[in-house]
C-alpha cells in the first residue's frame, strides 16, 4: 500500500522466506494465503507469486475511507474533550525527590502492611474472592464511622460510607451525580486542580472563589453565582495555602447551601496531621441540613498506591452513589479492604498517626532551618500546623514557574504556586514537601539549588 512493492513484483516463495527470516514454512504459507485471500497478491501456477495488478487501486480506496472516517467523526465527545485535558500523574512527575508535596513517609510501613496482607491472603475463600459489596467492605465501613466520628467529628454511620478508589473517584462520583451540563460550581481560588478538572469534566461552569486569611470568602461567592449547584472546598487546611476555614465562614457557607439546595464537597485531603493542638473538627459535623458530602482518603496517612478513599454521603443519596460506583468500577479491591480494616480495628492507625506525627513535625523543623540557612535571600518559608507540605513564597520579581523548571535539572522537585491560582494576581511560590524526606536528603537539595548551572 505503501507503493515500495510495484504491481507485479514477484514474491520470494514461501520456502526462501521462511528460511530468510527463519520462520516456520506454515507461518509463511499462511502470510502468503492471508494476502491472497485479501487481494494484496495473486498467484501463478508454476510461477511464483505477485504483487497484485490493482494494487493501486486497493490502496486508494483504503486511504480515502481512512481520510473520511478521520473527518466525519470526531474523536471523543465534549465531556470526552474537556476529561482529556486534564492528566493526573503525567509522565515524568510520579518519581519522587525533594521537595515533592503531597508524599508522605514510604518507608516506615511496608512490615506490618505485608503481615496483615499475608493474613489476608490465607483467609480467602469465595467471601473474599468473589465480587465484592459497590460500597465496600462493610467490616472496613464500620471502621471507618468508628474513627472519624470520633476524631474528626463527622457526624455519620457506617451504613453512610461509600468506599472509592481514592479521593479522586469520590470527587468525580459527586461531580458526575450532582451536577448537570452548564451548572455553576464553587471552587476556593488557588485551588486543588484534579478537583476542578472533575468538575470541568462533568460540564461545571467553574466559578473561582478568593481565599484569604478565613478561608473561602463566601460573600464574595454569593456575588458572583450565589445560584451555584455545589462548592468544593478543603476547609480543614485549604489546598495549597494552608489556611483553616474560620467558624463564622462554615457558618456561612453551611447557610448559603441550606438556603439555596446546593451541596458542599469538603475534601478533608490531610487533616490527620496537625502538630499543634487536635484536628480541628469536620464541617460536616456542623451541617444540620444534609448538605455536605465528606471526602476522605488513605493515601496521604499511609501510602498513595493503597488508593482506597471513601464517601460520607446524607442518607438520601447512598443508594445512588452506590449504583453509581457499580457501573464506574464495581468496587474496590476486597483484600486491601479487608487489611485496612483490620488495621483500624486493632488500633495500629492510631498509633500510626501518633508516630507519624512525632516524625513530619520534626521533618518540618528541618525543613525551616534549612530554608533559613540557604534560601533566605529568595525565598521566605512559613511553618504550617499541619499537612505534609509548607509554602514558600519567592521574593517580588521571581517566577516559580521557571525557577522549578531550573531545580528539575538539578533533581530538586518544587511545585510552583502560580499556576494554581484561576485568577489573577497569582502569588508566586512553592509547595515544599517535608514529608517524605529525612533531614540529610532535605539539606542535599536544598544547597544544590544553590549550584551554578
Amino acid at each position: 500500500m505503501e507503493g515500495r512493492l510495484k504491481p507485479g513484483c514477484p514474491l520470494p516463495s514461501a520456502r526462501t522466506l521462511a528460511n530468510e527470516w527463519g520462520i516456520s514454512r506454515i507461518t509463511a504459507d499462511a502470510a502468503y494465503s492471508h494476502l491472497l485471500a485479501e487481494g494484496f497478491i495473486h498467484r501463478r501456477v508454476g510461477s511464483g507469486s505477485y504483487v497484485a495488478e490493482n494494487i493501486l487501486d486497493i490502496s486508494l480506496a483504503v486511504s480515502a475511507r481512512k481520510a473520511e472516517a478521520e473527518s466525519s467523526t470526531p474523536l471523543l465527545s465534549s465531556r470526552g474533550k474537556a476529561l482529556s485535558r486534564h492528566l493526573i500523574g503525567a509522565p515524568g512527575t510520579l518519581v519522587t525527590a525533594p521537595f515533592q508535596s503531597g508524599l508522605p513517609d514510604l518507608g516506615t510501613l511496608p512490615v506490618l502492611w505485608r503481615r496483615l496482607m499475608g493474613r489476608q491472603f490465607s483467609r480467602i475463600g469465595r467471601h473474599m474472592a468473589g465480587y465484592g459489596e459497590p460500597a465496600g467492605l462493610e467490616e472496613l465501613r464500620h471502621a471507618i464511622a468508628d474513627h472519624i466520628t470520633s476524631h474528626r467529628g463527622v457526624r455519620c454511620t457506617a451504613e453512610q460510607i461509600v468506599i472509592t478508589n481514592g479521593a479522586q473517584q469520590g470527587i468525580n462520583l459527586c461531580a458526575r451525580l450532582l451536577l448537570d451540563q452548564g451548572d455553576k460550581a464553587w471552587v476556593e481560588d488557588p485551588c486543588y486542580p484534579p478537583g476542578v478538572a472533575s468538575l470541568k469534566g462533568a460540564g461545571a461552569k467553574i466559578v473561582p472563589i478568593p481565599v484569604d486569611s478565613e478561608g473561602l470568602a463566601v460573600s464574595v461567592g454569593r456575588e458572583k453565582a450565589t445560584e451555584a449547584k455545589l462548592a468544593y472546598i478543603t476547609p480543614s487546611r485549604q489546598y495549597p495555602l494552608g489556611v483553616s476555614m474560620s467558624m463564622a465562614r462554615r457558618m456561612q457557607i453551611l447557610e448559603w447551601a441550606t438556603e439555596n439546595g446546593s451541596w458542599i464537597v469538603e475534601d478533608d485531603y490531610d487533616s490527620e496531621y496537625r502538630y499543634h493542638g487536635q484536628p480541628l473538627e469536620s464541617l460536616q459535623g456542623l451541617d444540620r441540613s444534609g448538605r455536605v458530602i465528606y471526602v476522605g482518603t488513605f493515601s496521604k496517612v499511609l501510602f498513595p498506591s493503597l488508593r482506597i478513599g471513601y464517601l460520607v454521603l446524607p442518607h438520601d443519596l447512598v443508594s445512588h452513589f452506590v449504583a453509581a460506583k457499580s457501573i464506574s468500577d464495581r468496587h474496590v479491591a476486597s483484600l486491601e479492604q479487608a487489611a485496612l480494616a483490620e488495621f483500624l480495628t486493632e488500633g495500629h492507625f492510631t498509633a500510626h498517626l501518633r508516630r507519624m506525627r512525632k516524625i513530619y513535625s520534626a521533618r518540618q523543623n528541618s525543613l525551616l532551618e534549612v530554608a533559613e540557612k540557604y534560601w533566605q535571600q529568595f525565598m521566605t518559608v512559613e511553618p504550617s500546623f499541619g499537612g505534609l507540605f509548607m509554602l514558600g513564597k519567592l521574593r517580588k520579581g521571581l517566577n516559580d514557574v521557571e525557577a522549578s523548571k531550573r531545580a528539575a535539572e538539578r533533581g530538586v522537585r518544587l511545585r510552583p504556586l502560580s499556576p494554581l491560582y484561576l485568577e489573577e494576581p497569582a502569588q508566586h511560590g512553592f509547595l515544599l514537601g517535608f514529608a517524605a524526606y529525612s533531614e540529610k536528603e532535605m539539606a542535599i537539595a536544598a544547597k544544590r539549588l544553590l549550584e551554578p548551572t
